[in-house]
């Protein structure tokens, strides 16, 4: 969430992605992911 804080988006999203990989039911990675997907569509 440091990364998504700090307006990194693109770095937010690729780690989020990537603890999604490691364990598929981590219900704040997911949500987080979609708050910083939708953050970089917006601008």
């Amino acid at each position: 969430m440091g990364y998504l804080g700090l307006g990194r988006t693109e770095e937010a999203i690729q780690y989020f992605s990537e603890v999604i990989q490691l364990d598929q039911s981590h219900f704040g990675a997911k949500i987080h992911l979609d708050m910083a997907k939708e953050m970089l569509k917006q601008g």
